[in-house]
């Protein structure tokens, strides 16, 4: 059986919150009565994704963050549960992407000469 109440009240930051399955997850822990700190990298779409969400009035906050720079990410955490006295959940949604490297080989190794 799931406990419904689970996430009432929690705080919860949400990386890659603004799209995709990132916001799906927003949505539901909003609707679960959690209060939601959707992240994410670009301030105009997490501003107006928030602003999609507005029916849940101030259970939904805006972070803005990297997840590929430590600091970013560290004083996220860190001003949320100064403000809020505590971070109940990260979910670490936001992917990452970086093309493969292109490696080349010297002849002797492709058979080319």
């Amino acid at each position: 059986m799931v406990d419904l109440e689970y996430y009432q009240d929690k705080i919860c930051i949400v990386t890659g919150g603004n799209s995709g399955i990132g916001y799906a997850l927003c949505e539901e822990l909003l609707k679960r009565g959690a209060v939601v700190y959707m992240a994410g990298r670009d301030p105009e779409k997490v501003k107006k994704s928030a602003e999609q969400l507005s029916d849940y009035g101030n259970q939904i906050k805006t972070l803005i963050m990297d997840v590929t720079d430590e600091k970013q990410v560290k004083d996220a955490v860190e001003d949320t549960t100064v403000r809020k006295g505590r971070l109940d959940f990260l979910f670490n949604n936001a992917g990452i992407f970086k093309p493969p490297c292109s490696l080349k080989l010297p002849p002797w190794k492709t058979g080319d000469s």
